[in-house]
């Protein structure tokens, strides 16, 4: 059976008391053996140096080769753009391991760092790149054609590539082979031993004689074939130099192509010490183990212990604590290690936690830390509640002054709100212009006057980027209960935030059952009406629009009805808004045109003079699916659009989009009529009669119940009469009621009447 030792700790142990129980038990036959391995066992050391040696040089040059790789991979690199790549490399030239940097496009033209434009197209890494179509290539040296100096240099380069892969240029970086020379000086053992490089080729790269050159190679220098440095066992081999034998370890020095790294060590020096521990081993052997014992607890508890430390960090880290903290006194890598923890924890705990935008707490440290509440012991009996505040009409600050100023008002509401809070209690970024907050108290009466106090403080101007801004704030307030979830406790402040949204005499409601009932039966409405035009519930009943003059009907209003067994008393009105709501007003506003259509059609049949109005919602004139029903009906219903007048409501969203007025202009032009409805009731109405192709003005149902006792009411009635004329607009009173009324209207020189007076709405 397999046994796995996971703790470094316990698998250092392991092998030092394996180890000693070895050399206690097989002490001379061990010693015997050992004495005579010791040669290979330093070649082995050699060997693992030079390994060990090759991958700190081909790290080094992968390091290189990841940083020109990052430049091709810039978005300032795969623009292309001339200007930009050579600002860039300009200040990427400054780093002291490259020479220069140098960019080319596909034609070989290519812009060096040292501001000359060269020609690279008959260089190796060009070929490499567009012909071989590699992504990446490492030259091997050679003296640069284009600044003479005397030391050879390597090319780096990594390909450009656009959104489908095609290579479109390349980045090169330039490194001197002194960069070379340097890492092999770093490398040092024995008094004569010494480092030295060939490529795959056998061709010398670099050589602490600097009268070695890239010109000389594995074979001149030591009269051996370059077959010997492949893979086998014969890499380690010897040669003679001036009287002296070197023996040589080789290493593959990886990321490079193919590039070897030799050490060659005087072979007296290189055995020099397993001569004298020979002579000298039979004698010490013992007190050389007991030493190494010794020394082995002692550097395993030093090496181990910070690991260790180090990993019950990592472990704290994946359990989800990002509070703790890992030693970064310890003086070493391991040292080095912990604070890049330290680090990357602080960034992902800002990354987890805090709300780029506003530097708020985001949703989820608003959930772990509410997670955490003891109700009993950390709030002292007081009562938690969670608050939803969502800024009333924010789509406006975006549209109108865009999303930058929309980031920034959040940042100075988060910052009104936040001095408001106390100890324990925190507020942090919900959804979009939304925020959750928690607060303590024993009385709901208290969380009612603060959130009122924070609104009044809101509804104060408030200044970004030098624009006064206006906001209004609504707030469901939920109490989370012990016996309740978090997650439950946000959805009914929500559910009470919503309602708070829809209710025009306060911007703070508390959460109650009677909310979620109300809610539950919205959704039920909501499923009706949906069911309603699959099921072809809807149908219309016709009001007439009565000429007093002529005592003749000149033509009717379509007004939309619902049969159903539950909902045919709720409000059409209100069937319409939440059908606007939740998007199916383009279905149902297909039905009531088409059906009008159709109605008006067989009408005309026996007297063409007579009209039909509709009543159009804004959100169906967001789009030209309008226009395209409006055509596919006049192509197969062949009605005339002069007698199908389209009422759109005064106070409807019509001018706040030009998308809107043109599509009302497009009906116009293909000869439908235009009312404004409900006309006087809105702060807008000069400008629909200016800026819309209206027909009719029908005037709203409210004045005309004052006009026999509101001056006002009656003056405005005239005004209307009189502007209606002067524009040449019929005009149409709405909600007449009484023969005095009528009578009032026609005295006042308004002949076209509707209401309960002439017909209620019924069928034809």
């Amino acid at each position: 059976m397999k046994i796995k030792l996971r703790s470094i700790k316990t698998q250092l142990s392991v092998i030092l008391l394996v180890v000693m129980s070895a050399a206690f038990s097989l002490l001379g036959f061990v010693a015997s053996e050992r004495l005579k391995a010791l040669p290979d066992i330093i070649l082995d050391q050699y060997q693992e140096i030079a390994i060990a040696r090759a991958h700190e040089l081909g790290n080094e040059i992968h390091g290189l080769s990841n940083q020109v790789q990052m430049i091709s991979l810039s978005a300032t690199a795969k623009s292309m753009v001339l200007e930009d790549i050579q600002q860039m490399l300009l200040s990427m030239s400054k780093q002291e391991r490259f020479r220069n940097f140098t960019f080319s496009n596909d034609q070989g033209v290519a812009w060096a760092t040292y501001n000359q434009f060269i020609d690279i197209s008959n260089q190796q890494q060009f070929k490499e790149i567009f012909i071989n179509r590699k992504t990446s290539y490492l030259s091997n040296p050679f003296f640069s054609p284009f600044i003479p100096e005397p030391f050879p240099i390597i090319t780096i380069s990594h390909a450009i590539t656009d959104e489908e892969g095609h290579h479109v240029g390349l980045i090169n970086g330039v490194v001197s082979t002194l960069f070379i020379d340097e890492l092999l000086s770093s490398i040092s053992f024995q008094q004569a031993g010494y480092a030295w490089i060939v490529d795959n080729t056998g061709v010398v790269v670099a050589h602490p004689d600097k009268d070695i050159t890239i010109t000389s190679d594995f074979n001149q220098i030591t009269d051996l074939d370059s077959s010997i440095l492949e893979k086998g066992d014969d890499r380690i081999f010897s040669y003679l130099d001036d009287g002296v034998t070197f023996v040589n370890v080789v290493a593959d020095i990886p990321y490079t192509n193919g590039w070897k790294l030799i050490l060659s060590i005087d072979e007296i020096q290189a055995f020099a010490k397993a001569n004298e521990l020979t002579n000298t081993i039979n004698g010490s052997l013992l007190i050389s183990l007991f030493l190494l014992v010794i020394i082995l607890l002692v550097t395993t508890n030093a090496i181990v212990t910070p690991i260790l430390s180090l990993q019950n960090a990592f472990e704290e880290a994946k359990k989800g604590n990002l509070n703790v903290k890992a030693d970064e006194t310890i003086p070493n890598e391991i040292g080095e290690a912990a604070k890049s923890f330290n680090q990357m924890l602080t960034k992902i705990k800002e990354l987890t936690y805090i709300d780029p935008i506003t530097g708020l707490n985001n949703l989820f440290s608003f959930l772990s830390e509410m997670g955490q509440i003891n109700h009993k012991t950390t709030l002292h009996d007081q009562h938690v509640y969670v608050l939803i505040l969502s800024i009333d009409d924010f789509k406006r600050i975006n549209s109108i002054y865009g999303y930058d100023i929309g980031n920034d008002t959040l940042k100075a509401l988060s910052g009104i709100i936040q001095p408001h809070l106390k100890k324990h209690e925190m507020i942090a970024r919900y959804f979009g212009d939304e925020m959750i907050c928690s607060m303590y108290s024993r009385s709901e009466l208290e969380i009612r006057q603060r959130v009122e106090n924070i609104i009044a403080l809101v509804r104060q101007p408030i200044t970004v980027s030098g624009i006064d801004i206006h906001l209004d704030i609504s707030c469901g307030v939920a109490r989370f209960e012990e016996t309740s979830t978090l997650s439950l406790t946000i959805r009914q402040a929500t559910l009470a935030k919503h309602k708070a949204k829809s209710d025009p005499y306060t911007h703070v409601i508390f959460y109650s059952q009677s909310i979620y009932l109300e809610m539950l039966s919205k959704q039920d409405l909501e499923e009706a009406i949906t069911l309603a035009i699959e099921n072809e519930e809807f149908y219309l009943l016709y009001q007439p629009i009565y000429h007093l003059g002529e005592s003749k009907i000149k033509g009717y209003e379509a007004l939309l009805r619902w049969n159903h067994p539950k909902y045919s008393i709720v409000p059409i009105i209100e069937v319409i808004r939440l059908a606007e709501s939740k998007g199916l007003i383009q279905d149902i506003g297909r039905f009531v045109f088409l059906e009008a259509a159709t109605k008006l059609k067989a009408l005309n049949e026996h007297d063409p003079t007579l009209s039909i109005g509709v009543n159009i919602s804004p959100i169906q004139l967001q789009n030209q699916t309008f226009i395209d029903n409006a055509l596919l009906a006049l192509s197969h219903i062949k009605f005339n659009p002069q007698n199908l007048v389209i009422e759109i409501t005064e106070g409807a969203t019509v001018l706040d989009s030009e998308e809107k007025q043109n599509i009302l202009n497009r009906l116009k032009f293909l000869g439908f009529r235009i009312a404004i409805d409900d006309f006087g009731s809105g702060y807008s109405s000069l400008l629909y009669i200016t800026k819309l192709p209206i027909d009719t003005i029908k005037i709203d149902r409210e004045f005309i119940q004052k006009i026999e006792c509101d001056d006002f009411a009656r003056v405005l009635i005239v005004s209307i009469i009189s502007i209606a004329k002067t524009l040449n607009l019929s005009v149409i009173a709405e909600g007449v009621e009484t023969q005095a009324q009528a009578q009032e209207l026609q005295n006042l020189g308004c002949d076209l009447i509707q209401g309960y007076y002439i017909s209620k709405p019924k069928p034809l």
